[in-house]
């Protein structure tokens, strides 16, 4: 427990890097929780902030860790906050594109849950999955094995990030979508893909395929989706449901004699 609390605070720039973010995040979490209205789109919405928070964070400390071993559990704590991360982004993505109520529970939840929880098994167990080494710019970094169980994990994390920005990018170009909708899942849809993409290229791509260290600027990225949730909820009523937002589909829907009523 002791390395836990083997932190140097002295690296101003990384110290600026992840902490700020996730105050951002826990900001964010704060007003979603306890000001927006109880619906299961803002109770996902609200744990993925906090999950995104607590990723962040984490991966503050991983950088400023005096010993490797500390930064090797902070490390640890930080992928299981990034796992849970992925797996509400999919969740909030499904359920406020209406996307979750069209596919059994049953399945879902499953689908998107149990290999989030192998995923965490694997990095508490098997710690080799990744390895832990000093970095002149980064204090320490987290490098990914060459091993196939590493590059299975790493492939969901992506899958589930492109995922996430996918369905947004989709249903922004849908022609069913109002104009104040579909402004709303382009936005969200960049801020995902800005962290998702940086992370493809600086966090996989580099260390597994040409064998340069893991450069960890995902996290930091995340703030592009901050900023979009933001500006989401500011104008275009991210944690407010409106009818007015649903009026194709009401239409589509309504019996016709009701309609002409």
């Amino acid at each position: 427990m002791r390395d836990f609390f083997h932190l140097d605070f002295s690296h101003i720039g990384i110290v600026s890097l992840f902490f700020l973010p996730a105050l951002i995040n826990a900001g964010i979490f704060f007003y979603s929780w306890f000001f927006a209205p109880e619906s299961k789109v803002n109770s996902s919405f609200s744990v993925l902030v906090l999950c995104l928070a607590g990723w962040q964070t984490a991966e503050g400390f991983v950088h400023v860790s005096a010993t490797s071993g500390a930064a090797d559990k902070w490390d640890t704590i930080s992928g299981l906050m990034l796992t849970l991360s992925v797996a509400y982004g999919v969740l909030f993505s499904m359920r406020l594109c209406g996307l979750y109520d069209k596919i059994k529970r049953s399945i879902v939840r499953p689908a998107i849950f149990l290999p989030a929880i192998v995923i965490i098994f694997l990095q508490v167990e098997m710690p080799e999955i990744r390895t832990i080494h000093s970095s002149g710019s980064w204090n320490w970094v987290a490098t990914p094995a060459g091993t196939p169980l590493s590059f299975g994990i790493y492939a969901w994390l992506c899958a589930g990030g492109l995922f996430m920005a996918g369905i947004f990018w989709t249903f922004a170009f849908r022609r069913s979508e109002d104009e104040t909708r579909r402004k709303l899942f382009l936005l969200l849809g960049v801020g995902f893909a800005v962290p998702v993409l940086a992370g493809i290229v600086a966090e996989v791509l580099f260390p597994f395929f040409s064998g340069t260290d893991d450069v960890p600027i995902t996290t930091s990225a995340v703030t592009a989706f901050s900023i979009a949730s933001f500006i989401a909820m500011r104008r275009y009523r991210l944690l407010e449901y409106s009818p007015v937002h649903q009026w194709d589909t009401i239409v589509e829907s309504m019996n016709e004699g009701m309609l002409i009523v």
